[in-house]
């Protein structure tokens, strides 16, 4: 990866990083509770974002999208749109555009393990 194409995302710094077995990918957790992966040979975000919530809950995130995939059933608490409204800045729930996704069925199990 070259030194002028940084890893950016994380808010906080990087606290944990490993290598996938191919040398292809590299997966990072911040000091703001994410989990991203990027490729390792331009630095870009691939794949996914998962971003952990309060009280256990979570959210991935397309990364190439920005777009959610999927969510814990108690992360309507923390998730939301920010929107300008009369000239403020207004945050708005999540389901303001729809329900949100839920988590895969085996994310569902490993969860309350």
């Amino acid at each position: 990866m070259s030194p002028l194409c940084p890893l950016t995302g994380h808010t906080g710094g990087v606290v944990a990083v490993a290598w996938s077995p191919d040398g292809t990918r590299l997966l990072t957790g911040g000091y703001d509770g994410t989990v991203r992966v990027w490729d390792a040979t331009s630095g870009l975000p691939v794949g996914f974002t998962i971003v952990t919530l309060p009280g256990g809950e979570l959210a991935v995130f397309d990364a190439i999208a920005d777009q959610l995939v999927t969510a814990s059933a108690g992360a309507w608490r923390w998730l939301g749109w920010n929107v300008v409204e009369d000239g403020r800045l207004t945050r708005l729930p999540a389901e303001s555009f729809g329900t949100l996704p839920p988590l895969h069925p085996a994310a569902r199990s490993a969860e309350s393990a």
